[in-house]
């Protein structure tokens, strides 16, 4: 969105732009649809999986495994130990709660190579016998994250300033700007928890908000190029597909099977559309690349996948 800001204000700056994922400006709240595409991304991951043989054979209901996970955790959180593998004096504990797996979930579905993990981890977590291994997998994320931003002023993400700008755009300041409508518990908990966090954040920083007019979508005639990934749900292609439609210079590649942010994720494809682009913003793109993406299988109860990986 930062960059849209930029194309409007400063279009005699810009020779070109590349948006690796977008949301319009026309939004309203950085939270009010998140519920929505966290589930719009489960939905898409399950409609995927019906159409590979070996993974609706595996799992025949992936929004079921969804429903039956929170179920569990509906009934409590789930308690765990970690220890410091560097300095075994280091032991946190903590426990698994939904808002926590919801998490855990949205991060997999945010990378190109585990969000075709997720139907083998929902359908561990069901099964008593192999529940602990999903929740021991949770809580090395949890303790790593936890250890990791102790160090995360020298580096890393950019949390203040990534308020910075969330904040100054439309901030979040209620839970009402949350669309809940027709959204179930995976997305209300996804989008309440994320929108808990955004409040305090927001009122914590408190930074001068942008005028209503910056909420209307950019128009400028610059070359630009949109990426997105047909599994994103940080900013998903049908999302994407607005800016797109109001900039009358832009081309959208959407690429199968990957999620989101296309130049840092081994996209040969997209390094191909991106340096064609580069080289001559107002050309036609070759974007026959499309059809030779390497998509990745589900992973499957026995440990193999449902494609075989390309050598």
């Amino acid at each position: 969105q930062l960059g849209q800001h930029v194309m409007r204000e400063y279009p005699d700056i810009l020779e070109m732009v590349i948006l690796d994922g977008a949301n319009a400006l026309s939004r309203q709240s950085w939270v009010e649809d998140r519920g929505l595409d966290i589930e719009f991304g489960m939905t898409n991951l399950a409609e995927r999986c019906a159409a590979d043989a070996k993974c609706i054979a595996a799992y025949p209901d992936i929004l079921g495994l969804v429903d039956q996970t929170l179920q569990i955790l509906a009934e409590g959180n789930l308690p765990y130990t970690y220890t410091s593998p560097e300095d075994p004096d280091l032991v946190i504990e903590g426990d698994v709660s939904a808002s926590e797996m919801v998490d855990f979930l949205y991060g997999f579905q945010s990378d190109k190579n585990n969000v075709f993990s997720i139907p083998y981890l929902l359908s561990n977590f069901v099964q008593p016998e192999t529940r602990q291994i999903v929740v021991d997998t949770i809580a090395q994320h949890e303790a790593t994250r936890i250890i990791s931003s102790r160090e995360q002023t020298a580096g890393g993400l950019a949390y203040l300033m990534h308020l910075a700008v969330v904040c100054s755009d439309d901030p979040v300041k209620s839970l009402d700007v949350v669309i809940l409508d027709g959204v179930g518990e995976l997305g209300t908990i996804f989008a309440e928890h994320g929108a808990k966090a955004y409040i305090s954040g927001c009122a914590q920083i408190n930074v001068t908000e942008l005028p209503d007019s910056t909420d209307e979508n950019v128009t400028a005639v610059i070359p630009t190029l949109i990426l997105s990934g047909d599994l994103d749900v940080a900013t998903p292609a049908f999302r994407s597909q607005i800016v797109a439609d109001a900039l009358p210079n832009a081309t959208h590649v959407i690429f199968p099977g990957h999620t989101h942010v296309q130049l840092g994720q081994f996209n040969a494809c997209a390094s191909n559309v991106f340096t064609q682009f580069i080289a001559d913003p107002t050309g036609e793109l070759d974007t026959s690349c499309l059809a030779e993406v390497n998509v990745l299988g589900f992973l499957l109860p026995d440990g193999t996948y449902s494609v075989e990986a390309e050598p």
